[in-house]
């Protein structure tokens, strides 16, 4: 017999699924390693005051002897040089530690909404008699404690996240890891200059005569453009190292150009690097990260789906020109 109108069964009960109520962020999901962002922190501060003492140095150097000014600089200057290798090397760890956190948060985003939908369905059945008031605010109350704790949570994720891109927030970092200082040079004994000296000279005397024997075969041939020596050859200007974009893009015209150096979050949470307040966005939906000499987009399981040249795709490496589509808003890559 069917249960009357008014009367629970348990057929009825909807709620999520056990691992995905029970799997809040306080057991599953650790925020950001204390220590590691501790230690990145220090780093930030030493690099700081070596560079105001290599400036000092440089704003004074007039009051010492040259040998003396250069000895200290110098010194400063292989401090900060290693600082900035030790604070590059953290930054590739809290990067990933980033990316991870950034997963866990859009897994909370979806589990917050599975519990909003399931409040609004015990709110219509009890409309329409199926639970009565005591099982009705049975289940508003487990929602509501339930969304509680995966709001806080949400909000320490968007607050390690912003302590992160604090960290980092105006420092100028190399593109490629500063090489270790070579340890200085064995200086040559008088023995080892005398020899070095006789071996060059008698290397130039061969090679004066080397080109005087050359110089008479060239006489008996026609000279081109192409057997110019090198030394007078034009030097091809080097190229410029250009910083990769993401350029946002409205109607074929550009709106606005983020710079790429590290990591990029988009979607319609404020603690993203770019907030879009689209309602086909999701709060965390796509990260750009720098990976090797590239960079690749990733899809943070978001509601839509994140388009790479208009295919839907989960992790894909990024190569000039390509377009990245969030939501309806457009992005292209540009380097």
């Amino acid at each position: 017999m069917a249960a009357p109108l008014g009367e629970f069964t348990d057929r009825n009960i909807q709620a999520p699924p056990e691992d995905q109520a029970s799997s809040h962020p306080e057991a599953t999901a650790p925020l950001l390693k204390e220590k590691i962002l501790k230690e990145a922190e220090g780093l930030k501060e030493e690099r700081r005051l070596l560079k105001v003492r290599v400036q000092k140095a440089e704003d004074h150097k007039d009051k010492v002897s040259e040998s003396v000014y250069r000895k200290i600089k110098a010194e400063y200057q292989e401090k900060f040089d290693e600082t900035t290798r030790h604070f590059l090397q953290l930054k590739v760890e809290i990067d990933k530690e980033l990316i991870d956190l950034a997963k866990k948060q859009s897994t909370l985003d979806r589990q917050m909404m599975m519990h909003k939908q399931a409040l609004e369905e015990a709110k219509f059945r009890h409309i329409t008699g199926e639970y009565n008031d005591a099982k009705f605010r049975e289940i508003e109350t487990k929602e509501a404690l339930d969304s509680e704790r995966l709001e806080k949570t949400v909000e320490s994720f968007a607050a390690a996240m912003k302590r992160y891109q604090k960290l980092f927030e105006g420092e100028e970092l190399p593109a490629e890891p500063i090489p270790p200082a070579e340890p200085p040079k064995k200086q040559a004994s008088k023995k080892e200059v005398k020899e070095v000296k006789e071996e060059k000279e008698e290397s130039d005397f061969l090679y004066l005569a080397e080109e005087e024997e050359s110089f008479e075969e060239e006489l008996q041939e026609p000279t081109s453009s192409e057997s110019l020596p090198a030394a007078v050859k034009p030097k091809a200007a080097p190229a410029k190292s250009a910083v990769p974009t993401l350029v946002q893009m409205d109607g074929g015209q550009m709106v606005h150009e983020y710079p790429l150096e590290s990591v990029i979050t988009i979607g319609r949470s404020p603690s993203n690097t770019i907030v879009l307040s689209e309602s086909r966005v999701s709060r965390k939906h796509t990260i750009i990260e720098k990976r090797g000499a590239g960079f690749v987009v990733i899809d943070l399981d978001s509601s839509n789906g994140t388009f790479l040249n208009g295919k839907k795709i989960k992790e894909s490496a990024l190569n000039p020109g390509d377009e990245v589509k969030v939501g309806g808003v457009q992005f292209v890559f540009r380097v």
